[in-house]
């Protein structure tokens, strides 16, 4: 029992025993959304979820961890062309929010917010207004970003180019945690795969500055060299990535914060200097 992280396979005694411990807490983040014709539309969901888990085991050696079961729902409205589910912003906050008072409740003070889709804000919004309310734990963003960034970096030469979205990476872990979700026959060779168009922003003649959907990128939702990924560089991708967020994980759990939770920092109101 006290080898396991993830809370939906402990019982309720282990889970508190947990928190009494000062468990670090994970909250994995994914989507619903497309990521081409070769992968499925909980491509982030699996992903996260394998390298959380996998990241959690090797960190539990050292400090008390459980990870929660991965929010597939996130903020995915560029997605819509192609196909997405997700919640408004403020329905997505009110629900973090909600969560994360519940583990509170019951006596987590560490919490990590892991956030295995890139680019959303309304998750790091929720934390600022926990943040704003005065609640008595410490609260960790982490985002995969620089979790992917550095793992392409330890693999050197043997990480293909252009990551892109439903590229050689997302394709090759997805195909070793969950070979099944990967469809060979629909993977893009270098000879048809897709141009992208350039995105940023474009000027309107009104003068309002409006951001280019990722539909009017690419006509297929991926871009990258999906066909350069594989079963066995998803494992090792798994494993760097794993390794890397382990590593953030322990510190947290091993470290007391050096400064106080947002409750304490409110009530130890700033002297006015005579």
């Amino acid at each position: 029992m006290k080898d396991k992280v993830m809370l939906l396979e402990m019982p309720w005694h282990e889970a508190r025993r947990r928190a009494q411990q000062n468990a670090v807490a994970v909250i994995p983040m994914g989507s619903i959304e497309e990521h081409g014709p070769h992968l499925p539309v909980g491509t982030d969901v699996i992903y996260t979820e394998g390298i959380v888990k996998r990241a959690a085991e090797i960190a539990a050696k050292q400090v008390p961890i459980v990870v929660l079961p991965t929010f597939a729902y996130n903020v995915v409205w560029w997605a819509k062309p192609f196909f997405s589910i997700g919640p408004k912003p403020d329905t997505l906050q009110k629900l973090l929010r909600e969560i994360i008072h519940a583990l509170v409740y019951q006596g987590f003070r560490k919490i990590v917010l892991f956030q295995g889709h890139a680019g959303n804000t309304a998750p790091w919004t929720a934390l600022l207004q926990l943040a704003d309310e005065g609640i008595d734990a410490h609260l960790f963003d982490v985002n995969l970003g620089a979790v992917v960034q550095k793992t392409i970096r330890a693999l050197g030469e043997e990480a293909p180019p252009r990551s892109g979205h439903g590229g050689w990476w997302e394709r090759s872990v997805v195909e070793f945690v969950r070979p099944d979700c990967v469809y060979p026959d629909l993977i893009p060779t270098e000879e048809n795969r897709e141009k992208v168009k350039p995105s940023n922003y474009k000027c309107v003649d009104n003068g309002d500055v409006k951001l280019v959907g990722f539909a009017t990128r690419t006509p297929h939702g991926y871009t990258g060299c999906p066909e350069l990924g594989s079963r066995e560089l998803g494992e090792k991708f798994l494993e760097l990535a794993a390794k890397f967020l382990a590593e953030i994980f322990i510190e947290i759990g091993k470290k007391e914060p050096a400064y106080p939770t947002p409750r304490e920092q409110l009530e130890q109101r700033v002297p006015i200097d005579s």
